[in-house]
């Protein structure tokens, strides 16, 4: 498609941009704050901008932003987001048709029969409504009468006066007063008849199908179409015909908005106005946004993001299977093609002032469909020009990925260990499976060592995955009618293994730097008139303890049932691709060992043996000793394994997990904090927001003789805990620890408490706070105080940890305390992704802290029950929430706001996938149970419950469900695993080698 075809619509973006800001507030089309970039109040960093940014595509706030506080010439903001959509659907017609002169000329040009036929049935049926030419329901049930509620984009009204229409026999009316009743209609339209006919009715009419237009062709002059009445106008620029499909269609041109939400806005009102049979129209398949040239813009960073961009898309694209590789007009830029910052059409096309006099267009050509992937990088680029913030990345000439030139077969030989014979072979089945060998990742050049972005044991790991690919690429038959499906099947699996995905998300994001993080890590009292008592206690100084967690450097490639068991899980039938155990005890180990050196040590790291933390028997740990004698864990958690209906786990089901890193009980400072991130960096351990958390515990010797202040604690966790989970626990994550319910009498005896330690003790397990769900363990909550009324639980609860996943271990009522750990852990707290998300986390934990030891206000002790999706269909009521949070405790609201953007836009995100199942549905294999009794007089001597062997009491008849269903779905994974070698070969399904895991441990 040629620039100067598509000049024409993008020359008037100054007009157009002008007239829209007028009409965006005149409209009711969005709600809540505007964030415009004049009002800015000052410079934002990346990270604070990405914020707003997120807070508008789940809010619609018109938060335009500014680039180096200026806006484009002409412009309200200094950047703008547009988009073009091509299709041929008559569905068009619902947003822009032909102009009144045109409809008209159409419909004259009919020969009279045929003319007096149309016209007579059309206006019979639109005067007398009888076939409900004008009228119609909307999906929520509204009727709309065309003739009367049209409104332009001001709200003014736009009406078609019957009366003008009625007393004539349209069936038996002349020609003559056909023509002149048929062109009143038309001039009563405004030049926008489409406006005024029912969505069905245009449909027809765009196909030729209404009596006497059978054998014609509506008029499909797209450059010459006009919007419909209403948002079109505001949305819609322009459209023209292309010459794409069969027979052709059209392209129409969105107008640039002024702000990332209204673009949002604008794409989810052109997807629901083009709904067809129940779907939703396609997002714009090329999506544009133009920004003004900072004075200072370091263009090799710029260059550098949009290759991590590209290489996003490509790599989501792939792992998704959504064809990228296939398409046309989609080749992949060279790192020299973008360090020039003005590229042909690719995956992006970087259009350097082709707009506007200084300014940058890019031009997204894929990866537009794909919301929470488009989101993401049009977010980070909008974030990182606006405030010419290009911290964490490279200069693009640093290091290389992709130069154009495909690696020739000695090339691939010597890189990863493989025949010359065998690097042929596969580069003639890529050929020969219709793969382009620029989308084939494995191509790329990942052995560079000044790649930021892969560490050297990452390149290790995908050097020998990449090994495999071709071999197992070049054992294909090339004359095999599956041969496309195969080639693409081992990439996708490659794709994923890799982790890459993941990898530049990390790597592009922009975050808070150290400095932030050391000011959100400290805590001081605040300074707004509040009364404090007289013993201050420096919430600084008292002890925590944090369970950090990241995800393994590959991802587990494994065949699951398609459909849920009897458990409600899908069951694992074989692994194809995983670390060997060799290789995961080496990244442990080599974390533990990093960590020690990033704390001042001397790289030392001792093996644990026979932790049995978990009752799985699969735990592998290392433990080093700081500088300062302190004791840190490093272990392999969240283990993915599989059961036989006998209770034994099945060789080789092992699998995938988490690093968990386990700190000392100390008062964390912000280089120990870094120590954690730099050892998960060296190691590419992922902070996953899906998986793992960041569990803070709190050392309750400060609440020692203070129940008071205990409980004090509790309540402002219960009338905050829904606004923190937003902020810090992703909607899919809920289940692992639930917010539980509060009674009544729970909440009013906390809000003014004034008995013993012993009392409030004996109030917590009375009244049940721990997790009463079959199938969940009593610490699964978001927070847990099991340890600290350990000493009233009733003794036959206090046994060994189980195994929650074996079908053969029955559940029981359970707790897992230690007498010498008193404790709260707060284990809803999402895996912190860097220094300053933890501090965040760490600082709202210690203002709760300080207003429950050194306020004694009164609290209303109300609960939020406030679920994720409420909060999404009311964001207003987020930000009040936070609002109240940051006033009780003396937080600064915008220290919080990026959190709460990010919750509901992962919560929105995470809704809109078709395998998204609300909290109950998950829970409804857990009912509660009763049968825990009462609360015991405090025991003298304290019980561990590590040893104690479980009994079947009288309390376990009481269970509403049995572990038979746990054996069930066993049996039938069993049953679905009969016929299935685990090491059979699987043409076209990756398949990690033998030979590959030998290869790699060394570099371990």
């Amino acid at each position: 498609m040629s620039n100067k075809k598509k000049n024409h619509s993008w020359k008037q973006l100054p007009a157009h941009m002008a007239m829209l800001s007028l009409l965006y507030n005149c409209s009711s089309v969005s709600t809540g704050p505007r964030y415009l970039a004049d009002d800015s109040g000052g410079p934002k960093s990346a990270y604070d901008v990405w914020g707003l940014l997120q807070q508008g595509a789940t809010q619609y706030t018109a938060n335009a932003v500014q680039v180096g506080g200026e806006n484009i010439d002409g412009f309200n903001a200094g950047i703008t987001f547009g988009a073009e959509k091509e299709a041929s659907s008559g569905l068009i017609t619902r947003i822009m048709g032909p102009n009144g002169e045109d409809f008209k000329r159409y419909i004259s040009s009919l020969p009279d029969e045929k003319r007096k036929e149309f016209i007579s049935d059309f206006l019979d049926n639109y005067v007398k409504n009888a076939n409900g030419y004008r009228t119609y329901r909307t999906e929520e049930g509204v009727k709309v009468d065309l003739a009367s509620d049209v409104k332009d984009i001001d709200g003014n009204a736009k009406v078609i006066d019957l009366e003008q229409l009625k007393g004539i026999d349209y069936k038996n009316a002349s020609l003559e007063v056909l023509d002149e009743k048929f062109a009143k209609f038309v001039d009563m339209t405004e030049d926008r008849p489409m406006s005024f006919i029912k969505p069905s009715v245009k449909m027809k009419l765009f196909k030729a199908q209404m009596p006497g237009l059978a054998g014609t062709n509506f008029p499909k002059n797209y450059r010459s179409y006009i919007t419909n009445f209403g948002l079109a106008q505001k949305y819609i620029e322009d459209a023209h015909g292309h010459y794409g499909g069969v027979g052709g269609g059209w392209e129409i041109g969105f107008t640039p908005q002024n702000s990332y939400a209204e673009f949002e806005e604008m794409v989810a009102w052109f997807r629901k106005t083009l709904k067809n049979a129940g779907q939703i129209f396609q997002s714009p398949g090329h999506q544009r946004m133009v920004f003004k040239a900072h004075a200072d813009l370091p263009e090799a960073k710029l260059a550098e993001l949009y290759r991590g961009i590209q290489a996003l898309i490509v790599i989501d694209g792939i792992k998704g299977g959504t064809g990228i590789e296939k398409a046309n007009y989609k080749g992949v830029q060279t790192d020299n093609g973008l360090a020039s910052l003005r590229t042909s059409r690719g995956v992006i096309r970087l259009e350097g002032a082709r707009w506007k006099e200084g300014t940058h267009g890019v031009e997204f050509r894929a990866g537009t469909k794909d919301l929470k992937l488009a989101r993401f990088y049009q977010t980070v680029l909008a974030s990182r020009v606006s405030a010419n913030d290009f911290s964490g990345l490279s200069d693009i000439g640093d290091w290389s990925l992709w130069d154009g030139n495909v690696p020739s077969a000695q090339t691939l030989s010597e890189r990863h260990g493989i025949t010359t014979d065998v690097a042929q072979k596969a580069l003639d089945n890529i050929r020969a499976g219709s793969l382009k060998y620029e989308f084939t990742l494995p191509l790329w050049d990942w052995t560079d060592a000044n790649n930021p972005i892969v560490k050297a044991n990452k390149r290790a790991i995908i050097n020998s995955l990449s090994k495999d690919f071709f071999e197992q690429v070049a054992a294909l038959n090339p004359e095999s009618a599956s041969i496309e499906n195969e080639v693409r099947g081992l990439l996708r699996s490659w794709t994923k293994m890799t982790r890459l995905s993941d990898e530049f998300r990390r790597y592009l994001q922009p975050r808070r730097g150290l400095d932030t993080a050391a000011d959100l890590l400290q805590f001081n009292l605040p300074e707004d008139g509040r009364r404090f008592v007289q013993d201050i206690v420096d919430v600084n100084n008292i002890d925590l303890g944090i369970e950090y967690s990241g995800k393994m450097p590959m991802m587990v490639n494994a065949e699951f049932t398609p459909d849920k068991l009897p458990d409600n899980k899908k069951a694992w039938i074989q692994t194809f691709g995983d670390l060997s155990e060799d290789e995961r005890e080496a990244i442990i180990k080599n974390v533990a060992e990093d960590l020690h050196r990033s704390l001042g040590g001397d790289g030392v790291a001792t093996k644990v043996e026979g932790g049995g933390g978990h009752g799985h028997g699969l735990e592998l740990s290392y433990e080093i000793r700081d500088p300062k004698n302190r004791k840190w864990i490093v272990e392999w958690d969240g283990i993915g394994r599989t059961y036989t209906p006998n209770g034994d786990v099945i060789d080789g089901s092992a699998r995938g997990g988490s690093i968990e890193l386990v700190t000392p009980k100390f008062t964390p400072e912000i280089d120990d904090i870094s120590a954690v991130y730099d050892s998960f960096s060296k190691n590419n351990i992922l902070p996953n927001l899906l998986s793992g958390g960041g569990h803070i515990n709190i050392d309750l010797a400060a609440f020692d003789g203070k129940p008071k202040e205990l409980a004090r604690f509790l309540t402002i966790f219960h009338e905050n805990r829904s606004i923190m989970s937003l902020m810090f626990q992703h909607v899919n994550r809920v289940k692992t620890s639930e917010p539980i319910a509060i009674s009544d009498t729970l909440r009013n005896q906390l809000k003014d408490f004034n008995g013993s330690e012993d009392d409030l003790k004996k109030l917590l397990y009375n009244e049940e706070y721990f997790n009463t769900r079959y199938g969940r363990k009593s610490r699964y909550l978001q927070l847990d105080m099991s340890a600290y009324f350990q000493d009233v639980i009733p003794e036959e609860f206090l046994t060994d940890d189980f195994d929650i996943s074996n079908p053969t271990v029955p559940w029981r009522r359970q707790f897992r305390v230690d007498p010498r750990i008193r404790k709260a852990e707060f284990r809803m707290f999402n895996a912190p992704r860097d220094a300053a998300e933890s501090a965040l986390q760490i600082r709202l934990v210690k203002a709760m802290l300080s207003k429950a030891l050194n306020e004694t206000d009164s609290l209303s002790g109300k609960v939020q029950n406030v679920g994720h999706v409420d909060y999404l269909k009311n964001p207003a009521k987020a930000y009040e929430d936070l609002e109240k949070l940051c006033a009780q405790l003396g937080l600064e609201v915008d220290d919080f706001k990026p959190a709460v953007a990010e919750g509901l836009s992962e919560t929105d995100l995470a809704t809109r996938s078709i395998f998204f199942e609300p909290f109950e549905q998950k829970m409804r294999v857990h009912p509660k149970q009763v049968g825990w009794g009462d609360a015991v007089a405090p025991r003298e001597t304290a019980i561990a419950s590590e040893g104690r062997v479980w009994e079947p009491g009288a309390a376990d008849e009481l269970n509403t469900m049995t572990h038979e269903f746990r054996i069930q779905a066993a049996e039938e994974g069993e049953r679905r695993r009969a016929n299935i070698s685990p090491d059979r070969h699987v043409p076209g399904q990756f398949k990690r080698t033998d030979s590959c895991v030998d290869a790699i441990g060394p570099l371990l």
